[in-house]
């Protein structure tokens, strides 16, 4: 008797599926997360361009950037709501890590130029053993300047917000973190 001819797949076959499916789903990871990385940096810096601009119309209308205390440093986070971190910006790894809140002072302050805070990305961005995120609206003692200090994902080049210069730029963690430090300094 002749055995009926048997349909399916054979094991090398079926593994070479799965290895095949394998290798596309971790290139589209790869893809996603590269997509994703650029969209967060694109935000921040987005938003800081926004805030930048209603910096420089607030100090048109009224003669200074907001806060701006003469004998000491205010740090405030750049947003309505929510925390940022800051990473001294002196040193090879992530230095001082401190916490600040946004400011309903500052946030007030600036809409009386404009009626929305500009957001900036909240991504939370590994610095060695700390985490950075976010953006800080510093003043500078003495001066009648204000810096805005950025992180940004991966070895990135500090894109400066209109009315601004690039302060400093340093990378830590081996070029995964990019920390910008802009200035604004008066007309």
């Amino acid at each position: 008797m002749i055995k009926p001819l048997q349909k399916g797949f054979t094991i090398v076959e079926l593994l070479i599926v799965i290895v095949v499916i394998g290798i596309l789903a971790a290139i589209s990871t790869v893809a996603f997360n590269g997509i994703q990385t650029r969209a967060e940096n694109t935000k921040t810096i987005s938003g800081l361009d926004q805030f930048a601009k209603a910096l420089r119309i607030y100090q048109s209308d009224y003669g200074e950037f907001p806060l701006v205390v003469y004998n000491t440093y205010l740090f405030y986070c750049v947003g309505e709501s929510g925390t940022c971190a800051s990473v001294g910006a002196s040193g090879t790894d992530c230095g001082n890590v401190g916490a600040v809140a946004a400011s309903s002072i500052l946030n007030n302050e600036i809409k009386k130029v404009i009626p929305k805070i500009p957001e900036v990305s909240s991504q939370q961005i590994n610095c060695e053993t700390k985490i950075v995120k976010g953006a800080t609206y510093f003043t500078t003692p003495n001066t009648k300047s204000v810096n805005i200090l950025y992180y940004l994902k991966g070895d990135q080049p500090c894109i400066t917000p209109s009315g601004s210069s690039v302060a400093s730029r340093i990378t830590y963690s081996s070029g995964a973190v990019t920390a910008c430090n802009v200035v604004f300094a008066p007309s």
